[in-house]
């Protein structure tokens, strides 16, 4: 993975020269100390820089349109996705997006359809990009919203159902996109998640979270493939003759985790295979044959399938296999 850099200007600096940072993109963050404008020629075209944050003192001239830091505030942060990304300390920003796309299928019952997701802000508002239509969590707020699944990992149980997106907090987020839903509620494409008056935290605060069988890792900055590293599947994965859509099995050492995803880690956990499915990443309980009418009828909580998909009103449940309940596995035989 290439070589990333922080580099300070001097307080004696008064002006930098047209094109003096052109095509450096692997700088991650610029302390712009001195009376020197952040100019635009200085720098060039946005695109070049990726995530690059420019801190500038109180009261600088600022003509570039890259994400500059006056004093302790910024008026725009975009963040790109894929491009490595590193901020040092807090800062308000006025306003701030990410835009990812979504386009893995998934499918009533079964794992699939799964992403990877961290971001250094809370998140209060998530849409869809070429149209503005709103997008909630499953199990969130009410209204006339799209909904998707999100889920975080809790250290004694495993993935749980999620309502919001917090400040360095890595979550698997999965879009309903599948013919067997109604194609209205159908999301595919880019997502665009933002908030406004927010405080950007540093990217040394992302949070690791101990499960019992591999840690859940945020990566700012990307994470190169290792044997202890396991990535969602980008395509198809065939484990112990068993067909995964995409997103559906976490794989040893399969590719690099980019900026902004999180990946299980087995250091510490002792995992031999080559892969973790959802169900072992989770704690199963069986259910009994007392409890399983009401616990078909949701009459004691929500019920979800492996992949997090809500069941309502015991939609699906005629079938055999694990669902989740109350943060729990149970197994239906």
């Amino acid at each position: 993975m290439p070589q990333l850099e922080e580099i300070s200007l001097p307080t004696s600096t008064v002006g930098v020269e047209a094109g003096a940072f052109a095509n450096l993109s692997n700088l991650l963050v610029i302390e712009w100390n001195g009376t020197a404008p952040v100019s635009a020629e200085a720098f060039g075209s946005v695109d070049t820089y990726g995530n690059l944050l420019v801190f500038a003192p109180e009261g600088t001239d600022v003509t570039f349109a890259g994400n500059v830091i006056v004093g302790n505030t910024a008026q725009s942060i975009t963040l790109r996705d894929g491009a490595p990304f590193r901020n040092p300390r807090p800062f308000q920003a006025e306003y701030i997006s990410f835009t990812k796309s979504f386009v893995k299928s998934t499918a009533p019952g079964v794992a699939g359809g799964w992403e990877t997701i961290v971001l250094p802000f809370d998140v209060k508002r998530i849409e869809r990009t070429e149209d503005h239509t709103q997008l909630k969590p499953f199990g969130g707020e009410a209204g006339p919203y799209l909904y998707f699944w999100l889920a975080q990992m809790d250290p004694q149980i495993g993935f749980v159902s999620a309502d919001s997106i917090r400040a360095n907090v890595p979550y698997i987020i999965s879009m309903p996109n599948s013919d067997y839903y109604t194609p209205t509620f159908n999301i595919s494409g880019d997502i665009t998640f933002s908030a406004e008056q927010v405080t950007v935290r540093p990217t040394t605060e992302a949070q690791r979270v101990e499960g019992s069988v591999a840690t859940f890792v945020p990566s700012y900055e990307g994470q190169a493939a290792a044997q202890d590293v396991f990535v969602l599947n980008n395509d198809s994965y065939n484990a112990a003759n068993v067909d995964y859509l995409p997103g559906a099995i976490f794989v040893r050492s399969s590719r690099d985790a980019n900026p902004f995803e999180a990946f299980l880690s087995s250091e510490g956990h002792g995992v031999k295979g080559q892969f973790i499915t959802f169900a072992e990443a989770n704690a199963i309980m069986a259910v009994t044959s007392d409890q399983l009418m009401n616990w078909r009828t949701n009459a004691n909580g929500p019920v979800y399938d492996l992949s997090g998909r809500r069941m309502v009103n015991g939609q699906c449940l005629m079938f055999n296999g694990v669902y989740i309940q109350n943060g729990k596995k149970i197994v239906v035989r």
